[in-house]
């Protein structure tokens, strides 16, 4: 299960933050919606294609299935990345304002989500 998470920190806790990490600090509404489509479906990138956040995360939840279920911390990774991938309808909104320190805030949560439940997991064994 371990290896699981660890793969799931790579790919979502890595890289759904980095983007926004990268741009400067008076990034433009277009340019904070470019980081969010790279962010959200161009979340894993490899010689083998890409992989978007929300793809990343049911594969999780399928090689996971349910292990991780009665765990506290799976329940607060859950809700975690459930609110980061809700900014996927902000990508190409027209006229709207990207929040791009909530987008951070969200996106960096993930990370520590997830060590949280490898912690708890640890601890379990």
């Amino acid at each position: 299960m371990l290896e699981i998470l660890s793969g799931l920190q790579h790919d979502l806790g890595k890289y759904l933050p980095m983007p926004f990490l990268h741009l400067p600090g008076d990034s433009s509404q277009a340019e904070l919606s470019g980081a969010l489509e790279r962010s959200l479906r161009q979340t894993r990138r490899s010689p083998s294609g890409e992989a978007g956040a929300k793809e990343i995360w049911e594969k999780f939840l399928l090689d996971a299935a349910g292990r991780l279920e009665p765990a506290a911390g799976f329940r607060d990774l859950r809700r975690t990345v459930e609110r980061a991938l809700l900014w996927e309808r902000g990508i190409g909104a027209e006229g709207g304002t990207l929040d791009r320190r909530q987008i951070e805030r969200d996106f960096c949560a993930v990370s520590p989500a997830i060590r949280e439940l490898m912690k708890e997991i640890s601890d379990a064994s």
